[in-house]
């Protein structure tokens, strides 16, 4: 059933061995589990995701080398890394590398990590989650890594300068940005360039992003741009959405569009939005419709910068920003006064809404409010606050992460009388 070499050591999925149809069964089964205890009026069956293998538009790959392979090949893996490792092949710097043949050549290599094994990085270079350019880029950096000795960090001892390769794809602009983390001392970046500039691969912009510290994170702090403005463009719904590489944006871009629709398909006429942990904003600028007042919260600076950004260049003047936790502003901030002709949108991260959140909801006279969720547990938690005041209108689960576990659900609630 898997269509992934990785499959079984990779912990980037885990359920390749099921069949689609069983994953989007167990997928609502779980939202159905954990939601049982209520009373809902419409459950909608599973949504897909419209593709299956190449979904994301974000990897952050990191860089290992032969001491993860050697490690790794003392587990039970099922002989998966030895039997790409026992594949022979010569690359030479004029030709296309294909991605098997690299880590037997090279010491150092671009993937995944193990699954539960956080530490390692196994070589993972036929990854099905981005795309078959993503692979021919990963080929193209392991190869020039090897061939003038750039070694990959080790955070044990500091030693080493390559720790990232993060790509993001606008799936629906075609648009493409790669950004390398390494050291201030990473030699032969120029090279690496130039290789990429002509490696047939549409790379829309290229960017080193500098990081000497220890933290493994896959980010630095001084940029240098090679070509581009270290930004491309998505298109999400009906806006064009300026992407960095830190951008809070829905990883699968397609599924997230029909979330959009789903949404879009519930509204009435509100006069105002108010859209709480808002992210860049593509929730809510799609659900208003130009002359709709909307006002969003995010904790995260950059992404209401983004927000604004992605409002401005798409001629959105009835949209306010705002910056700060959002169990601290629901009661205090001016803009956020709700009424009849209001809609609220919450889409919280895993652990779902704060206590304080969920007390103010259930205190504000709002006709809807739409809850996307990211986590089952948690929603149905929040649920058991908000239920005395809302009737669950519409549950509709939707598959993000098609091969995981993950899922997301979107829910319509209703103020009862």
């Amino acid at each position: 059933m898997s269509t992934c070499p990785h499959f079984g050591s990779c912990g980037g999925c885990s359920r390749q061995d099921v069949s689609y149809e069983q994953q989007l069964s167990d997928k609502e089964a779980q939202v159905r589990a954990c939601l049982a205890e209520f009373s809902v009026e419409e459950w909608k069956p599973i949504l897909p995701s419209p593709e299956q293998t190449f979904y994301r538009n974000k990897m952050e790959y990191s860089f290992g080398n032969e001491v993860d392979i050697s490690i790794f090949l003392g587990s039970n893996d099922g002989g998966r890394l030895s039997g790409l490792r026992s594949e022979s092949a010569t690359v030479t710097t004029s030709e296309q590398p294909s991605p098997l043949a690299i880590i037997n050549r090279h010491t150092v290599h671009v993937g995944l990590h193990p699954r539960k094994r956080f530490a390692l990085v196994m070589p993972t270079p036929e990854c099905h989650l981005l795309s078959l350019a993503s692979q021919k880029i990963m080929a193209i950096v392991t190869a020039w890594a090897n061939e003038f000795g750039v070694s990959s960090f080790i955070r044990k001892t500091g030693a080493g300068d390559l720790r990232h390769l993060v790509i993001r794809e606008g799936k629906n602009t075609g648009e493409r940005m790669v950004k390398l983390v390494a050291k201030s001392s990473t030699p032969q970046m120029e090279t690496l360039a130039e290789r990429l500039k002509n490696s047939g691969v549409p790379i829309t912009t290229f960017f080193w992003s500098v990081h000497d510290g220890l933290s493994d994170v896959a980010h630095g702090g001084d940029t240098k741009i090679f070509w581009g403005d270290s930004t491309i463009r998505e298109r999400m719904g009906r806006m064009i959405v300026r992407v960095t590489s830190s951008s809070f944006l829905q990883t699968n871009t397609h599924a997230a569009e029909k979330m959009l629709e789903v949404l879009k398909g519930w509204m009435g006429s509100p006069e105002k939005i108010i859209d709480l942990y808002c992210g860049s904003g593509t929730i809510g600028l799609n659900l208003a419709q130009g002359h709709n007042k909307l006002v969003g919260v995010e904790t995260n600076s950059s992404a209401i910068d983004e927000a604004r950004i992605t409002a401005q260049s798409n001629g959105f003047d009835h949209a306010e920003f705002i910056v700060g936790p959002v169990e601290k502003l629901i009661t205090t901030h001016p803009s956020l006064a709700a009424d009849e002709k209001t809609l609220v949108v919450v889409d919280p991260p895993r652990p779902g809404l704060h206590p304080s959140v969920v007390d103010a909801l259930t205190n504000w006279n709002v006709p809807n409010l739409y809850y996307v969720s990211c986590n089952p547990e948690s929603l149905a938690r929040d649920l058991r606050g908000l239920s005395s005041r809302y009737t669950i209108r519409t549950v509709q689960p939707m598959d993000f992460f098609p091969h995981t576990d993950h899922m997301e659900t979107a829910v319509r609630l209703e103020r009862k009388n």
